[in-house]
């Protein structure tokens, strides 16, 4: 997400760069071909010609380079997306698997996964369609069950069961 915008300025500067390199490419041509300023015409100034020759010849080649910057930006961008995404799955099935271990009900296992997602027990009880003081009861199941007493000991629990469970997975 964060390379969107240097991926728009790199088109934008291909954009401006086509254009600086159009032209002198037509100033070049024109030079080169014009009777009194012909690169063979001892009065023409050859300096200048190969100059702009010279001028034309980077530009395009930059052109080049940023038409690769972006394709490897895109390509990495894409390969760190994927690696997030298998993070999640992977931080979410380990905190899944703890909260199972503690031995909670459907109904509290849900109300710890939103809890750990950061839900406040307001928004948890509009989306479950539950009472508040339903959704307080499950949460002090919850914290009761996990041996915790707030919201952050719990997450810090299945913080800890993650750490524990990536060094057991990169020990073996």
């Amino acid at each position: 997400m964060l390379i969107k915008k240097p991926l728009f300025m790199a088109r934008l500067g291909i954009f401006v760069l086509g254009f600086c390199g159009l032209f002198f490419i037509i100033d070049v041509v024109m030079d080169f071909f014009s009777n009194t300023e012909s690169p063979l015409n001892p009065n023409t100034s050859l300096i200048h010609f190969l100059i702009e020759s010279l001028a034309s010849i980077s530009i395009i080649g930059v052109i080049f380079l940023l038409l690769d910057y972006i394709k490897i930006s895109t390509q990495r961008e894409r390969q760190m997306q994927e690696s997030l995404n298998q993070l999640k799955q992977g931080v979410s099935h380990v905190v899944t698997q703890h909260l199972e271990s503690l031995g909670l009900s459907p109904a509290e296992l849900e109300i710890g996964q939103l809890l750990i997602k950061g839900f406040n027990l307001n928004e948890i009880s509009n989306l479950r369609g539950t009472s508040l003081g339903t959704v307080k009861a499950q949460a002090h199941a919850v914290y009761q069950k996990a041996e915790v007493s707030s919201r952050a000991d719990l997450l810090s629990q299945c913080l800890e069961e993650v750490l524990d469970y990536r060094l057991l997975k990169s020990a073996e």
